[in-house]
């Protein structure tokens, strides 16, 4: 519905008024990435997400494997990226739903952090709230990143005030 005709203009009622179960609840870049893919790709809306997120999760895939191999052997980032792709949750990649383009953009944005670029990795983030609600949460990510950065640089042995704070860090943190 939302690819092929947008959002719509009122919530769609039932026969006594009622509003009925809104099944237009998707975020806005799946749906215009869908609807570009539309006019380029044949065979209807529904041929064009499934394409796009084969795509999508293939490039998931390449793209997580560099960001494990940032962390570790490139032997366990090969098992890494198998038992990532065969997850069993990861069959709804190729649904036409907006899955696919979260994961391949926090898996960019994980990329980026690997490689201490924070700029790009904060606007991929930005971009990927725009998917989900589930990528909001990763809006965090660069502040807790340079706020671990900072704690490692930061020499507690002889300063109890900087001790205190950082034992208070979890509770502040969890605020967010």
């Amino acid at each position: 519905q939302i690819t092929s005709g947008g959002y719509l203009n009122k919530l769609p009622l039932d026969s006594a008024g009622k509003i009925t179960p809104n099944r237009d609840a998707f975020f806005p870049v799946f749906p215009y990435l869908n609807r570009f893919a539309n006019y380029i790709l044949p065979g209807g809306p529904i041929v064009s997400g499934v394409i796009i997120n084969s795509l999508l999760w293939f490039f998931t895939l390449l793209i997580f494997y560099k960001f494990a191999c940032n962390l570790m052997s490139n032997n366990k980032a090969r098992y890494a990226v198998l038992f990532f792709s065969l997850f069993p949750g990861s069959f709804i990649v190729f649904w036409v739903y907006s899955e696919s383009l979260t994961v391949f953009l926090i898996a960019i944005a994980l990329f980026f952090l690997s490689k201490n670029q924070l700029f790009y990795c904060s606007i991929i983030i930005g971009i990927a709230t725009f998917t989900r609600p589930n990528a909001v949460p990763f809006s965090v990510l660069v502040p807790v990143y340079i706020l671990t950065l900072v704690i490692k640089d930061i020499h507690v042995e002889n300063n109890q005030k900087i001790k205190n704070i950082i034992k208070k860090l979890p509770i502040m943190i969890s605020y967010f």
